[in-house]
């Protein structure tokens, strides 16, 4: 949170509200709570668009990520995903991209 210019009490709040703990060691934290931890990052400065993913979270991670981004965005957002199977409901963006994963090109 150093790099996102966040005081350490503005991080534990923020790291609270998205359910992680704020004191724990960042090699422990399993994706989903990783996820959180980029996402209050990112959100910090009020991005105009943010473009973001779910890599590493199971599917609890990504239908909170994506309800999260709903709720909190103000802005646009681009949505990369590899999870097409999924029984997730996905909010309208910007733009949904399929990542191909053989290929690893964006469709």
């Amino acid at each position: 949170m150093t790099h996102a210019e966040m005081s350490r009490r503005e991080a534990a709040e923020k790291l609270t509200r998205f359910q992680v703990n704020p004191d724990a060691i960042l090699r422990e934290l399993a994706g989903n709570p990783r996820w959180m931890l980029g996402f209050a990052a990112a959100m910090h400065h009020s991005p105009d668009v943010l473009v973001f993913t779910t890599t590493g979270c199971d599917p609890w991670g990504i239908q909170f990520a994506l309800q999260t981004v709903q709720s909190e965005l103000q802005g646009a957002a681009v949505y990369l995903t590899c999870n097409t199977s999924l029984a997730i409901s996905e909010p309208n963006y910007a733009a949904v991209l399929e990542v191909q994963e053989a290929e690893r090109k964006v469709a």
